[in-house]
Formats: C-alpha cells, structure tokens, sequence
C-alpha cells in the first residue's frame, strides 16, 4: 500500500519495485466530522491557516512571507499559524523566531500563533479559515489538505509530492 502516487514512485526508485501487486489509497477523512462551517468564520477578514507540524523554519517563513506581501493589497488578510513549532530544540524558541519575523515584516498585528491542537480540535481549527496554505515541500499525502478540503476550504500548496494528485 502507498499513500500516493509519489510514494509509490520514490519506493520505486530507492527500494525497487514490488514484487507483488500494490495500491494507492490516499489518506482518508471522516466526512462526518469534518464538514464545511454554516457560515462565514470571519466575516470582514480573510483567514489563512497554515497548520501542522513545523519540522523546518522555512515552513512558517514562506507564510509570513507571502501573507506580508497578501496584506498590502488585502490588509483584511490575517495569517493563523497552528501546530508544534519544533525546528529547533526548543519550541518555545522557534516561536519567538516566527514571532520576531512577524514583526520585523509588519505584519505581527495579522499573526496569530495559536500552537500545537490535538486531532480532535482539527476540523475545529480548518472551521475558522477561508483557505489553507500548506508549504511543506513534496509532502507525500497530507491528511490535512484533504481534511481541509472535505470542510470547503482550498488549498494553496506547492505542486510537489502527493499534493498534485490530491488537490488537483
């Protein structure tokens, strides 16, 4: 079993291919609980979530990069960063570098850093947005895109990894 095509194709690669039949299936959602909000999560405002486990500092910059140069021609734009902020040893400290970079782009009043959620909060979380910026690169099957999209939301993410074959 691969979670994508581009799991099943970079196996292939490093490891050969199977000696046997495989499949694809793509991570899963529970389309009962995770549906689209009633209505609008912030009226007024634009909610952009980036959300997950920041395993690279480039994750969160390339957010706040994007949404410093977003905020000048839709100041309304607001940037929620949820998740475990763990490129460094200490995560505390990867959150005051984010928080500093907020700040030094002028966006610091747009930003809020809400840390890590349980699995359980998750559809809670993806509710509060209008779109989800997912800036891993060549993640292989993000269950968070999907996730995402069963609640409405569209995803902005590089065509890398499994994300082309999952968002389209």
């Amino acid at each position: 079993m691969y979670q994508s095509r581009f799991c099943r194709e970079s196996a292939d690669r490093y490891l050969g291919p199977p000696r046997g039949t495989c499949e694809i299936l793509l991570n899963p959602v529970d389309t009962q609980a995770f549906t689209p909000p009633a209505a609008d999560p912030a009226p007024g405002r634009y909610v952009i979530l980036l959300a997950g486990s920041h395993h690279f500092d480039y994750r969160v910059r390339v957010a706040l990069e994007a949404v410093a140069r977003l905020h000048r021609h839709l100041p309304e734009a607001r940037l929620l960063v949820a998740g475990r902020y763990v490129w460094r040893p200490d995560p505390a400290a990867a959150l005051a570098e984010a928080q500093a970079l907020a700040a030094s782009l002028g966006i610091a009043s747009a930003v809020e850093f809400s840390g890590p959620y349980r699995q359980t909060e998750a559809a809670a979380l993806l509710r509060r947005a209008h779109v989800l910026l997912h800036t891993k690169y060549a993640d292989p099957c993000p269950r968070l895109a999907a996730e995402a999209m069963a609640c409405g939301l569209p995803v902005v993410c590089y065509a890398s990894g499994g994300l082309p074959e999952l968002v389209g």
